[in-house]
């Protein structure tokens, strides 16, 4: 996937590529991102991601994802666990 933001003048300010994958294995899916601004510096801007989903029925779900994002001199990384449930 391919996104791209203008400016007021028309410069394109924000050219971000993305790639996504989901790899289901049964009860569990295993999940990868990756997502870098091209405009940005060689290695600023880019988000890389890893998470796994459990169904623990054919409506509920547990999942965490590992995530690393580097944005100018703000470079972070950080846990993220969810419990979904669809009506």
């Amino acid at each position: 996937m391919t996104s791209k933001e203008e400016g007021a003048t028309g410069t394109t300010t924000k050219d971000v590529t993305a790639v996504n994958a989901s790899m289901p294995m049964g009860a569990v899916t295993l999940l990868a991102g990756y997502a870098k601004d091209k405009k940005a510096a060689a290695d600023k801007d880019t988000k890389v991601s890893l998470g796994v989903n459990y169904a623990l029925s054919k409506r509920s779900t547990l999942g965490a994802d590992l995530f690393k994002a580097d944005q100018g001199a703000n470079t972070g990384t950080g846990l993220v666990v969810r419990m979904r449930h669809t009506f």
